[in-house]
């Protein structure tokens, strides 16, 4: 689809290259004019002072017309090639009729066709095409021999094609500077422009390329800051698990949805965490809930969310369970990854958690269900505390404890 305003843009260059023919044409069209009144005076040329005359007054009706209709907002695209048509026409007339050997052919084609091309490359081209056509059949209907009018087209078209030549490249690298431009607009970063010529435009093409290449790494590094900050606003920043805030949002979806009386929390809160920072200090108290999480991660389902809400005190969200069991098998699994010793700079330690469960079991909808779920797994958590650690306990049901084992330390 279109863009409307790159639409409006080219409408809007469209005028303003009718506005400047017509410019061009009445200077033109009267010059025309003005030759044929004064061969009617003095009878300087060859041909009939109305062979001089008629293509220009054509010509100048024609362009009145065609300014009639830009003021009143009605030209079209197919306006200006008809006007270019009739202007090579009545360019190689008049050139044809002002001599036996055509001697201000030169300057009429060479000054139309070159005011051409350096607004518009396709004009000039079928200014340059029409003209050679038209300008040896006028010659040939005037009498001149063939081999002199297949000789002067030759010039002619030679001369003319050379005059637009370099305004015609310089007009196609603006555009292409244009279209470059367009692209780095869009966001595309890579777009790279020519720089063999060394010219004005060659070195603006180079300081492009820079530009270009500046905008799109100082592009990339503002997406990954950004990345990395989104990333670490709802991310534990040791563990890399999704941190208090990403649990409570994640939470609240789920609640919402229509599985949510199929949502349970576990709230996982390991056992003499502190003995571990008090023996081997904080480094190692870090990399040993770095371990806990991985393990965590390893227990759990893809789908359910392991966070770390602070400390050593860790949170799964269950989504989609059928039966309590399932929770329990979980509750069951995370049990035995953390029962395996963690091997800290080759010391073994066993550390146990003690593990609260909750379900939600209501409908949909509810806004405080999320922290009262919370607050009732956290305190069958603190129940598994009082009983013996290293066990689970399921929120309003009395589940037997799983074998404690207490930190130990092996050199």
């Amino acid at each position: 689809m279109t863009d409307p305003r790159f639409a409006r843009e080219k409408r809007l260059t469209v005028l303003a290259r009718h506005r400047q023919s017509v410019h061009r044409r009445w200077a033109f069209g009267l010059l025309g004019l003005a030759l044929g009144l004064c061969d009617a005076a003095l009878d300087f040329f060859p041909a009939p002072w109305w062979a001089v005359a008629l293509p220009s007054a054509v010509l100048l009706l024609g362009n009145a017309w065609c300014a009639w209709r830009i003021r009143a907002d009605h030209i079209r695209v197919r306006h200006f090639w008809a006007m270019l048509c009739a202007d090579a026409v009545a360019t190689a007339a008049t050139c044809a009729m002002t001599g036996d050997h055509g001697e201000l052919a030169v300057a009429f084609y060479v000054v139309v066709a070159a005011a051409y091309g350096l607004g518009l490359p396709r004009a000039a081209r079928v200014h340059v095409a029409v003209t050679a056509v038209v300008y040896p059949i006028a010659r040939l209907v005037s009498g001149t021999p063939r081999t002199t009018v297949a000789l002067e087209t030759a010039v002619l078209v030679a001369l003319s094609w050379l005059a637009i030549a370099s305004p015609m490249r310089f007009t196609y690298r603006l555009r292409r500077a244009r279209r470059a431009l367009d692209s780095l607009e869009r966001g595309d970063f890579s777009v790279r422009l020519p720089t063999r010529a060394l010219d004005d435009l060659g070195f603006l093409a180079v300081s492009f390329n820079s530009t270009a290449e500046a905008l799109g790494t100082a592009v990339e590094e503002l997406r990954r800051s950004r990345e990395a900050l989104a990333h670490q606003a709802y991310h534990d920043p040791l563990t890399g698990l999704a941190n208090r805030a990403r649990f409570q949002e994640r939470l609240v979806r789920a609640l919402a949805g229509e599985h949510a009386p199929q949502v349970a929390v576990l709230m996982v809160d390991l056992d003499d965490f502190k003995c571990v920072n008090d023996r081997l200090g904080h480094a190692a108290g870090d990399r040993l809930l770095v371990m806990v999480g991985e393990r965590l991660l390893n227990a759990t389902r893809g789908g359910d969310t392991v966070a770390r809400l602070g400390g050593d005190e860790f949170a799964v969200l269950v989504e989609k369970v059928a039966q309590s069991s399932d929770v329990e098998i979980i509750a069951r699994r995370i049990l035995h990854a953390l029962a395996a010793p963690f091997v800290i700079d080759g010391v073994d330690l066993h550390v146990g958690a003690s593990i609260g469960v909750a379900r939600h079991g209501g409908p949909p909808g509810d806004a405080e269900a999320g922290d009262a779920l919370l607050h009732r797994a956290d305190i069958a958590m603190y129940d598994v505390k009082t009983r013996g650690k290293n066990a689970f306990a399921v929120d309003g049901v009395q589940a037997p404890p799983v074998r404690r084992r207490a930190l130990a330390l092996v050199q």
